[in-house]
C-alpha cells in the first residue's frame, strides 16, 4: 500500500486513500492534489469516477464474452415466454 505523506494528507484523507486502495486494488489518482493543482475532494472524486468507468469497461469486455451466456439468456426468455 502506498504511503501518503503527512505534509499533504490529514489522517482522515489518508484513511480514505487507504480504503480506496483496499476496495479497488488501485491507488487513488492524487498527483494533481499533491502538486497543488486540485483539492483533495476533486482528486478523490476523479479517482472514484475513473474507477467507475474502468469497472464498466471491464464488465462490458469480459461480461459479453462469457461462453454460453447468450444461449442461456435466450433459453430463459423462451421459458418465460412459454409460461
Amino acid at each position: 500500500m502506498r504511503k501518503y505523506p503527512k505534509k499533504h494528507y490529514t489522517p482522515e484523507q489518508r484513511a480514505w486513500c487507504e480504503q480506496y486502495e483496499r476496495h479497488t486494488t488501485f491507488e487513488p489518482l492524487m498527483c494533481d492534489y499533491e502538486a497543488g493543482n486540485q483539492t483533495f475532494v476533486d482528486a478523490a472524486q476523479f479517482s472514484v469516477r475513473w474507477f467507475d468507468l474502468w469497472a464498466g469497461d471491464v464488465q462490458r469486455i469480459v461480461g459479453d464474452k462469457i461462453p454460453g451466456a447468450f444461449e442461456a439468456l435466450m433459453a430463459e426468455l423462451n421459458r418465460e415466454g412459454s409460461a
